[in-house]
């Protein structure tokens, strides 16, 4: 008992903290060990960050030049008949329309729309400017002065020739885009390949195969292309450029007319089911609008209009 007492009686006195003090303690405390696991998330945030846009920087690289390789596949598979033999034009409207850019590219626009040749046609002949969809034919010519001026001397012929394997590269690019807007990058890429290397589309547009689907095959899928953006985004810009699409591909062909029934039938279709929505209504009108009211200017356009109003 007594050494209990003692050693009880040489404790120090116990002292009373202010509440403050215990208040700024516990702060402190508390801040510092909750600030490493508060920075632990955001350091870990801006990481992923960084590694997505990296990883969406490297497959936008990749997709380039995949598609760059797709677009040299397209153009290079297409040139077998020049490289096992020469540059010429084959078949008989291939010939005709490169008569017609030949003409073209002498006279000027003016005289090509007044052009009676009555070398076709034999013997009534044929008023060029009222019968034929400019489309090819403007648009090779404009290549044609276009490389001129760069004072790039290639013939009419050599520009008439590689009119096709060029635009079937950039039909390849367009179905890539196409396809890319309905299913993603890789489904993209996948059809731009297919349709580089399909047989039915290498027919048509092989290296002399100076004919309207040359051309009218990119406008075609570049039309459906930006009619579906258009539907996506709600864009008066991209209805626009879908009118202007739509225009060239009335003046390179005749199967313009798969776009003016297909899109209308989906128009249709959408009022039907109860899907309509203002970017139906940007999508549609701009193109129907503006693009007939200009097709109507086409001679060979107005042309079978009349003949079919008429009949």
């Amino acid at each position: 008992m007594t050494s209990t007492a003692s050693s009880n009686s040489k404790l120090p006195p116990k002292t009373s903290v202010p509440q403050s003090t215990q208040y700024h303690r516990l702060h402190s405390l508390n801040w510092t060990i909750n600030w490493p696991s508060m920075a632990a998330p955001e350091s870990s945030t801006a990481t992923t960050a960084v590694n997505n846009t990296l990883r969406h920087a490297f497959g936008n690289v990749l997709s380039f030049f995949i598609l760059l390789l797709i677009g040299v596949l397209a153009f290079s598979i297409r040139l077998f008949s020049v490289i096992k033999y020469e540059s010429v034009i084959h078949e008989f409207d291939p010939y005709f329309n490169y008569r017609v850019t030949q003409f073209l590219s002498k006279n000027g626009i003016y005289e090509f729309w007044n052009w009676f040749d009555d070398r076709t046609w034999y013997p009534l002949g044929r008023v060029i400017g009222g019968t034929v969809y400019p489309g090819l034919t403007l648009t090779a010519g404009t290549i044609w002065w276009f490389l001129n001026s760069l004072n790039i001397p290639l013939s009419v012929e050599t520009v008439c020739v590689f009119t096709a394997p060029i635009f079937s590269a950039f039909a390849s690019w367009a179905t890539y885009l196409l396809t890319k807007e309905v299913k993603g990058s890789g489904a993209g890429l996948t059809a731009a390949a297919l349709l580089a290397m399909v047989p039915s589309y290498i027919s048509r547009s092989v290296a002399g195969s100076y004919d309207n689907e040359a051309v009218a095959i990119f406008a075609l899928i570049f039309t459906f292309y930006l009619y579906i953006k258009t539907l996506n985004m709600g864009s008066l810009f991209y209805a626009t450029l879908n009118a202007l699409s739509y225009f060239y591909m009335v003046c390179s062909w005749g199967g313009y007319t798969f776009i003016i029934n297909l899109i209308p039938m989906h128009v249709l279709l959408c009022i039907v089911t109860g899907r309509y929505c203002p970017r139906l209504y940007i999508a549609y009108a701009p193109l129907v609008s503006t693009c007939s009211g200009h097709a109507v200017r086409i001679h060979v356009i107005l042309k079978v209009a009349c003949r079919n109003f008429y009949s």
